[in-house]
């Protein structure tokens, strides 16, 4: 999966999925491991920082 298709796939961020935790906290967890793999040095700041960005630009109502 591309890295933008994890927010604007309905499958993996369905509408509404900015107001749920905890399928913001599960989108996380998958930015969070693919940024691991990439071995990253500041991987723990990365899932937050697209969280963010993901929900100014990836919303769907």
């Amino acid at each position: 999966m591309y890295r933008h298709e994890l927010y604007s796939s309905d499958e993996t961020a369905p509408p509404g999925w900015h107001l749920k935790e905890q399928l913001r906290k599960g989108l996380r967890q998958q930015v969070r491991a693919n940024v691991f793999k990439l071995g990253l040095k500041n991987w723990k700041e990365i899932p937050t920082k697209v969280d963010e960005y993901a929900v100014k630009h990836f919303i769907k109502i």
